[in-house]
């Protein structure tokens, strides 16, 4: 039979599912956001000569002020952002921006000579090698959703990916499951195997560090994050999360039209 709550049985009913809020929002806004934005966007030919990518003008802003509010607007506050091409612009750019946010500059920690996806950690192994963090490829935008479901604090590594029917093998790493551990991360196959993309979104323990300090260059001369995450793999202490909200990718200059369509959607470059 129906029974109509009152109001004191509705607030009890509730107070689970504010209580698990609070605690997802917690985890959250306890960790450090590590972005990476030491690249030379080489993709970008001539665009980049004289800005850095992540400065690069869409809808009359740099795509960093997007990337920054979308992720403050998820609850997302305390961010190390990892400089390195043209650092003084970027550096420049958020002291304007918020002043708060704390800047390591990986040509000035480890040199020029290193190039690849694992420096940014390398450098700023001082700020982060006591704290579980979340590090975000800083040429993508991401749902903070996703960013969410990986923010845990436990003693597992995690990687988000994004199921793709279609795409460009070669321009990806392909990832590996065995239910949702990570077996393996294949960078860049010749030929698809898979159906879920690595799109640069981690949740890292101080493991991430010893596990780079045991890689050396790839075949391609890059110190590859992604081979310090296959080793973790090997120990089994990296989870997988499937991606469900967006994620916009801006990698080379054909992805602009469809970030502006995105951003005009969310609301920006309106007024």
């Amino acid at each position: 039979m129906y029974r109509p709550q009152n109001s004191l049985e509705k607030s009890k009913e509730l107070r689970p599912f504010f209580l698990l809020k609070f605690i997802i929002y917690s985890k959250i806004e306890s960790m450090k956001t590590v972005i990476f934005a030491a690249g030379r966007g080489r993709r970008f030919g001539d665009l980049t000569k004289d800005t850095p990518k992540i400065l690069l003008p869409v809808l009359g802003k740099p795509f960093l002020y997007y990337y920054l509010e979308l992720l403050k607007k998820g609850g997302l506050d305390d961010f190390l952002v990892i400089t390195g091409h043209m650092s003084k612009k970027i550096e420049e750019w958020l002291k304007d921006y918020d002043p708060r946010i704390k800047i390591v500059d990986q040509f000035e920690r480890i040199g020029t000579e290193k190039y690849g996806s694992a420096c940014p950690l390398m450098a700023a192994e001082l700020e982060l090698k006591d704290e579980q963090f979340i590090a975000l490829y800083g040429d993508n935008l991401f749902d903070v959703n996703d960013i969410k479901s990986i923010a845990n604090d436990d003693n597992y590594c995690y990687v988000s990916g994004y199921r793709l029917s279609t795409y460009e093998p070669e321009k990806y790493g392909e990832l590996v499951t065995d239910g949702e551990l990570l077996k393996e991360i294949i960078e860049k196959p010749k030929e698809k195997t898979g159906d879920l993309i690595n799109i640069g979104l981690y949740k890292f323990t101080p493991d991430i560090f010893r596990a780079i300090a045991q890689i050396g260059k790839s075949e391609r001369g890059e110190y590859e994050l992604v081979e310090a995450v296959n080793l973790l793999a090997k120990e089994s202490k990296v989870r997988v999360r499937k991606a469900k909200g967006f994620w916009v990718d801006f990698g080379t200059p054909g992805d602009k039209n469809a970030l502006e369509k995105f951003l005009k959607e969310k609301g920006y470059g309106e007024n």
